[in-house]
């Protein structure tokens, strides 16, 4: 009997000794791993003061994920503040961090164009939403050499002075329209009307009259829900009901209905009908090789596909 106690504590007490172990090491990982999450929230505060210097920018940002949050919940006022600090920096610039990254936001035109002309110097990094409404293949992906090709290929028809007296012709009344029925209304907050105005006057100088006024309609609606992707929430375009998702299936219909308008523009080109949009234009003014690359406009996108033999 007295030996059976015995065993029964030293197994109470070889139990209680494990439990206080596997304690022990929970909290000395949970040390561990609170030391190195601070220790990098030290850092990645450092290196964004770092960058900051005596430029303008706020003092403090939130660790692993900077001004994220602000820029998504409240995206206007976000870019706002980042306009107000880029303004009173006699260089024309802001910085912030944005999920790690530190962030330099620019307005000063010469300064873009040191940037946008020193690739060699300067890593461009696009919105977090870009691969997913853009698509991986797109031009803001390609290396500086071939998308300065493509831009010198594309200038002519994008920006001749043909290409922006078309662009006139159609957008003004729609941009006339708008204004008139906003000043009907009096004080509106009148950013989705716009948003809606671009819509309409893009499509209209780009494509014309290749689309139905449903297309237009519906085009219109997936060009608004395609640009509020990029104030969307990163990483949940596979989620229904989010923004990001309604714009990646806007995406998809624009893609689908102006890759049939592209076919239609290059017969009439092809066929020797005068160019009617910028679309026309394009087809004209892009040269025969970069012709076997398919290539699909979309409003706010422009993408390159894979490589295919047409037989000519």
């Amino acid at each position: 009997m007295l030996r059976s106690l015995v065993g029964s504590e030293m197994c109470i007490r070889d139990r209680v000794s494990t439990q206080s172990t596997g304690t022990s090491l929970l909290s000395m990982f949970l040390t561990i791993l609170g030391s190195l999450l601070l220790a990098y929230a030290v850092y990645e505060q450092l290196s964004y003061l770092l960058i900051r210097r005596s430029c303008q920018g706020p003092l403090l940002v939130l660790p692993f994920f900077g001004s994220l949050f602000q820029m998504v919940l409240a995206p206007v006022p976000f870019w706002k503040a980042q306009d107000e600090y880029s303004d009173s920096d006699d260089k024309g610039i802001s910085v912030n961090a944005l999920a790690g990254k530190n962030m330099v936001y620019v307005t000063s035109p010469g300064l873009c164009h040191k940037v946008m002309t020193g690739l060699k110097d300067f890593i461009l990094y696009a919105h977090p939403n870009a691969n997913w409404l853009f698509g991986s293949e797109n031009l803001i992906y390609m290396d500086p050499e071939p998308h300065k090709d493509m831009r010198v290929m594309l200038n002519p028809a994008l920006f001749s002075k043909e290409a922006l007296e078309m662009w006139r012709r159609a957008a003004e009344p729609i941009i006339r329209r708008t204004l008139e029925d906003l000043a009907g209304k009096g004080e509106v907050e009148a950013r989705f009307d716009l948003r809606i105005m671009n819509a309409a006057a893009s499509q209209e100088s780009f494509v014309a009259d290749y689309l139905t006024p449903e297309q237009k309609a519906q085009t219109s609606l997936d060009i608004v829900d395609f640009t509020m992707g990029f104030l969307s929430f990163p990483g949940l375009h596979w989620l229904p009901g989010t923004g990001m998702n309604r714009a990646v299936r806007a995406r998809s219909r624009m893609l689908a209905i102006l890759t049939k308008v592209a076919d239609r523009s290059k017969q009439n080109m092809q066929a020797g009908k005068p160019a009617k949009c910028v679309m026309d234009l394009s087809l004209i003014h892009i040269s025969e090789p970069t012709r076997l690359l398919s290539i699909s406009y979309a409003v706010f996108c422009l993408k390159k596909k894979k490589k295919q033999q047409v037989n000519a």
